[in-house]
């Protein structure tokens, strides 16, 4: 039975990562970031302050998750790229840049760009 659902999450996280991949767009490691709230905090307090809970909790969780599947079965370095995306924390340009400043992250990043018909990432 954890056999089975640890290759469900495995091929769950494959999906997911290669699915969020293939919905950036072109221009996502060129560009500065904008502080857009999908929730406005001076409206909105409470609820931003959940929304932001909620996105630096998952945001850990797939960094986390990435850091186990660097030893396990998965696409752990696309993973912690999209976990940090994902949360909201100072010096995140750094990490991201740092971790996608490999050849081969960049080579397997534009991979599942092609695959998906999308225009590849420029870095």
């Amino acid at each position: 039975m954890i056999t089975i659902l640890s290759l469900l999450f495995a091929l769950l996280s494959v999906l997911g990562v290669v699915w969020f991949i293939a919905k950036l767009p072109a221009d996502f490691f060129q560009r500065p970031r904008r502080h857009r709230h999908l929730i406005d905090p001076n409206r909105y307090p409470n609820l931003h302050f959940i929304y932001k809970m909620v996105r630096n909790i998952l945001g850990l969780v797939l960094i986390l998750a990435g850091i186990v599947m660097l030893v396990l079965p998965g696409q752990g370095v696309l993973t912690i790229i999209i976990g940090l995306i994902v949360a909201d924390f100072p010096q995140k340009e750094r990490w991201i840049h740092r971790l996608t400043a490999s050849h081969t992250v960049k080579k397997g990043l534009n991979l599942i760009r092609r695959k998906f018909g999308k225009e590849e990432f420029r870095f």
